[in-house]
């Protein structure tokens, strides 16, 4: 890079919002088993999972609590209280405990969807990127081919998590998974598929295929800072083509605006180097 680098977005990928994407793999594994709860419990762990689904994190984790009291090996009250102590304590020793019980759950049900899907979602939400693919494509290969209404969504997520460790790993098959995730609501609405995809563009010198991706997101959000800021990146750096970089990097100050000051100053930087003096 000369003197500024490709922004990598930070697409929410979780959160309350988007709490009934994830739950989606609880709410139709535990519907397909034999739970080892109690009768009276059933009920109890039902609840805790409309909780969890309704983003009442707080009620769903007491109430599954009270389902591992009683039923300390029912991998599906474990995986639901594991993902709400994730969601609401995400520190760091509380994601030590979580993701070795999670790990200490796969050695017991190795072919659970479920566990492996989680425990690839909070890997790679803490940044152990090629942990979290190896989780995420096994995941991907034991998502059942006929679910509930959900599982297109989940399919769609799971796309779209594999691609970004890819891009974290450079590997080039991110392109792939990219590309499938786009089919799938919202993912192919989302700005940072589409600077991903370029992102492994880049890493493999298609500069052009690069500006193509960066173009689509565009297409999406014309107004989108990063996007426009990584396209003059592209350009400039890649292209050569400084008077196509100073119109996007012209672009990308006004999208800015006064958010990033910081952003904002390095794009008045490089633009003063480029830019012919009058």
């Amino acid at each position: 890079m000369k003197n500024n680098a490709i922004t990598h977005l930070r697409q929410p990928v979780s959160g309350f919002a988007r709490l009934p994407v994830f739950l989606a793999a609880v709410l139709f594994i535990s519907a397909s088993l034999t739970g080892c709860r109690p009768p009276d419990m059933t009920a109890e762990f039902q609840q805790a999972l409309s909780d969890a689904a309704a983003g009442n994190l707080k009620s769903a984790l007491e109430r599954s609590s009270r389902c591992l009291q009683a039923a300390p090996d029912d991998l599906d009250a474990v995986t639901l209280n594991n993902f709400c102590q994730f969601m609401l304590n995400n520190d760091k020793a509380t994601t030590e405990k979580v993701l070795f019980s999670f790990e200490r759950s796969i050695e017991q049900a190795p072919n659970r969807f479920d566990l492996r899907y989680f425990y690839g979602w909070m890997l790679y939400r803490n940044g152990k990127y090629p942990e979290a693919l190896n989780a995420l494509e096994k995941a991907y290969e034991l998502l059942p081919n006929s679910a509930a209404r959900d599982n297109s969504a989940t399919r769609g997520n799971l796309l779209f998590l594999m691609g970004r460790c890819c891009v974290f790993n450079n590997l080039p098959r991110g392109m792939r998974y990219l590309q499938a995730a786009r089919v799938y609501t919202p993912f192919g609405e989302w700005p940072e598929l589409y600077n991903s995809l370029a992102i492994l563009s880049l890493y493999q010198q298609n500069w052009n295929q690069a500006v193509t991706w960066l173009e689509n997101g565009l297409r999406k959000d014309p107004a989108h800072p990063a996007l426009l800021r990584n396209l003059a990146i592209v350009y400039d750096n890649y292209l050569n083509d400084r008077v196509k970089a100073s119109q996007c990097y012209d672009l990308a100050l006004v999208a800015i605006g006064a958010s990033d000051p910081d952003a904002s100053a390095a794009i008045t930087a490089r633009l003063n180097q480029i830019r012919p003096r009058q």
